[in-house]
C-alpha cells in the first residue's frame, strides 16, 4: 500500500494551477509567435503582440495570464492500494 500525505497533494495541485494560470503552454506561445510573424493585418499583429507581451510579463511577475480564470473542476483517480493521510477533499 502506498501512503500519500494530503499536503503533498495540496502542493502538487497548487503548482499545477500556478503553471496553467500564469503562463501560456510553450506550444501555444510558439504557435502565437509564428502566427504573429505571418499575420498580414496590422490589427491582428497588434493583438497577437499584446497577448505575447502579456504572457512574457506574467511569466516574470507570476500574475495570471487572464484575470478571469474561471472555475476549476478536478477529476481525480486514486488507485485501490493508495491511502491518503489527511482530508483528501480539502487537499484538492
Amino acid at each position: 500500500m502506498r501512503i500519500i500525505d494530503a499536503k503533498t497533494i495540496t502542493d502538487a495541485v497548487r503548482q499545477i494551477f500556478l503553471d496553467i494560470s500564469c503562463k501560456l503552454a510553450d506550444d501555444v506561445a510558439t504557435a502565437m509567435e509564428s502566427a504573429w510573424q505571418q499575420e498580414k493585418s496590422q490589427r491582428g499583429k497588434t493583438i497577437l503582440r499584446q497577448l505575447l507581451d502579456n504572457d512574457r510579463i506574467c511569466r516574470k511577475t507570476g500574475d495570471c495570464v487572464c484575470q478571469d480564470t474561471g472555475m476549476s473542476i478536478l477529476f481525480v483517480e486514486v488507485g485501490q492500494d493508495v491511502h491518503i493521510e489527511g482530508n483528501f477533499e480539502e487537499a484538492v
